[in-house]
């Protein structure tokens, strides 16, 4: 990891583990499209079935993904932070997202 591409990306709010760990030519090409955006508790990031139009690399929080069930409770099958990513399905080849995912705990902003 490049400690000064770290330093710089905290100095701009960003301190998602999985973006400090990619490589700095990975992370520089995908700088351009990245933008910081507050999240809110029960905001709904993607939707089953749904397609998927945005990836998400929490800075802080929990994101949780749930299973829909035919009668419509929702189970809690995994959850992320800051150290992962919301939307890997979309690297995998898959446009529609499998399970509901939202936001179970946001990180204050200042």
């Amino acid at each position: 990891m490049n400690r000064r591409r770290t330093t710089q990306s905290s100095d701009h709010g960003i301190t998602n583990r999985l973006l400090a760990a990619l490589p700095d030519d990975d992370y520089e090409r995908l700088l351009p499209d990245m933008k910081i955006v507050p999240l809110t508790v029960k905001q709904v990031l993607h939707q089953r079935e749904r397609p998927i139009r945005h990836v998400y690399f929490p800075n802080g929080g929990v994101c949780s993904f749930a299973a829909v069930m035919q009668n419509g409770t929702r189970v809690e099958v995994a959850t992320v932070g800051k150290e992962g990513m919301v939307g890997i399905r979309t690297f995998l080849g898959g446009n529609r997202a499998l399970s509901e995912t939202f936001v179970q705990s946001a990180t204050p902003t200042s």
